[in-house]
């Protein structure tokens, strides 16, 4: 059997064979907490990548994985960006947006960012708002795990406003044209939940 990172490599790629989705998912079944975390972390990573939807239920037991949040930060990333369930887990979106106490940042910054992309297609305004706020309130503090979660707020912002990744990349930041859409994008989801 191939090491781990080498079957993390082949998953990208599509190539892992059924036996080794099936080692990954007796692997991670069989796997016990912080005994393993390093290699749950990846086996969780490998089955997100293979893009073998049928085991969500699995990925979902470690959403909340307070002893070592890397691991709820790839179960996130797993539903909600690489196998697109973003919708279905937005309430969990929103309370990792706002942390939760054992949350070493990771989690909330893969939040931060799903939630960026989720937003491009899928107008919602709590998400937005909270986006905002974290742009916003983090402004008022200066350190670097503050700096962080402001780009992080700032790039998902962009990115719901329709903003490709390399203009990121030239932007001053925050640019007030960004500012000026995400501005108008919650006044226009304001404006239809009026009239629903």
């Amino acid at each position: 059997m191939r090491t781990l990172n080498e079957l993390l490599e082949e998953a990208k790629w599509g190539k892992l064979t059924k036996d080794e989705v099936d080692y990954v998912v007796h692997r991670i079944k069989s796997s016990t907490p912080e005994e393993e975390d390093d290699d749950i972390y990846t086996l969780l990573h490998i089955l997100g990548k293979s893009g073998n939807k049928q085991y969500r239920k699995l990925v979902e037991e470690f959403l909340y994985y307070p002893t070592f949040p890397m691991v709820s930060s790839i179960a996130l990333r797993t539903l909600c960006t690489y196998w697109g369930y973003a919708q279905d887990y937005l309430n969990e979106l929103k309370v990792f947006i706002k942390g939760v106490e054992w949350d070493d940042g990771q989690v909330r910054l893969i939040a931060i960012s799903t939630t960026g992309e989720f937003l491009r297609n899928h107008p919602e305004k709590e998400l937005l708002q909270l986006l905002i706020d974290s742009l916003i309130v983090e402004n008022k503090e200066e350190n670097e795990s503050i700096e962080l979660y402001r780009d992080a707020a700032y790039e998902a912002l962009a990115r719901a406003v329709g903003e490709e990744w390399s203009d990121l990349l030239k932007d001053e930041r925050p640019s007030p044209v960004v500012l000026e859409k995400v501005y108008r994008m919650l006044q226009t989801i304001s404006s239809s939940n009026e009239q629903n």
